[in-house]
């Protein structure tokens, strides 16, 4: 494993938790549509 860079919040990191974020949202909007 790469060891991490001295930041701990990249724009990796951030984009990660953005789209893990939003992804959770749109998966619980389409099981409460079906």
């Amino acid at each position: 494993m790469k060891k991490l860079t001295t930041k701990p919040f990249t724009r990796r990191t951030l984009a990660y938790l953005l789209i893990l974020a939003f992804y959770t949202s749109w998966g619980y909007a389409v099981e409460e549509d079906e």
